[in-house]
């Protein structure tokens, strides 16, 4: 299941205050790292997502602990369950399933040629270079990208320019399209999205996490 806070640039520092409580050690380590507020912001509110779908969909409601793949990829200690999160300009989204799983997202912006030429292949820049909505093509196809290369567990450290949508696991990837942002998710067994709120991101059957 998919799970989605927008409007985080509503969010502000006494925010962060109440979200801190309700994070892991290790989460409030690295956030308190973190120059930017909105950096600070984004990350509080994804480990949020992720306890309140864990709760909504396990009954677990201890803080999660994080063991690291080879290239960074996160994984739920003790628990078999699988996770992604992702974030862009103005929200945050959280997968959860049984299956490995992944998502990203990206917000409408103004693409330079230079990201196409590194990032997309042949046919790919072909395509780009006669749509009529080059950017918004661009970002269909980088959360595209993204997702498989977080898929995979291998991040950042792939070269994106051989992640096409011919591949297999591409193929099955679900695309979500709002007026601010793109998003694409590896199929899981309910992809239904739940949209929440900073009140239920900070309170559980009334009562805190």
């Amino acid at each position: 299941m998919i799970y989605i806070f927008e409007n985080t640039k509503d969010l502000n520092e006494n925010f962060i205050e109440q979200a801190f409580p309700l994070l892991s050690r290790e989460r409030q380590k690295k956030i308190s790292y973190y120059k930017i507020l909105s950096d600070k912001i984004d990350g509080c509110v994804g480990f949020l997502l992720l306890r309140y779908a864990l709760k909504n969909e396990y009954n677990i409601t201890a803080i999660p602990e994080f063991t690291f793949g080879e290239y960074g990829k996160p994984f739920l200690k003790n628990y078999n369950i699988h996770f992604n999160i992702s974030h862009c300009k103005n929200a945050v989204v959280c997968a959860v399933s049984d299956k490995n799983v992944a998502v990203d997202i990206m917000d409408y912006r103004k693409i330079h040629n230079g990201v196409i030429k590194r990032v997309c292949s042949d046919i790919e820049k072909t395509i780009l270079n006669t749509s009529q909505n080059k950017d918004k093509d661009f970002i269909k196809l980088w959360v595209m990208k993204e997702c498989y290369s977080k898929l995979v567990g291998k991040g950042l450290s792939m070269d994106f320019s051989k992640i096409t949508a011919d591949l297999p696991e591409c193929k099955n990837f679900k695309y979500i399209e709002t007026d601010s942002y793109i998003l694409a998710c590896s199929e899981i067994s309910d992809n239904k999205i739940i949209k929440l709120n900073t009140k239920q991101i900070l309170k559980i059957n009334g009562e805190s996490l």
